[in-house]
């Protein structure tokens, strides 16, 4: 997708269409996170709640969980410290 970019006052901005906001889960007022590859010339835009890290997958998801439930009372007991 290519947007313009407009100028607002001394800077300059994009607008970001409906669709991606709610698929960002971002609303006016919210702080996002913009990261530059000088070498690539790209700029990806997110919300900052996540790193540069892969995506967590469902097959971590079920990893965590055993092992929650095979470490619980450690874990609890380690948590009261």
């Amino acid at each position: 997708m290519k947007q313009k970019i407009i100028k607002i006052g001394n800077s300059v901005g994009i607008i970001l269409p409906k669709q991606i906001q709610e698929e960002l889960g971002i609303k006016l007022g919210d702080n996002v996170a913009i990261e530059y590859n000088a070498q690539e010339k790209t700029a990806t835009l997110g919300t900052g709640k996540s790193s540069r890290t892969a995506p967590l997958t469902p097959e971590f998801y079920d990893w965590l969980n055993k092992f929650n439930a095979k470490y619980k009372t450690a874990l609890t007991e380690l948590a009261k410290k």
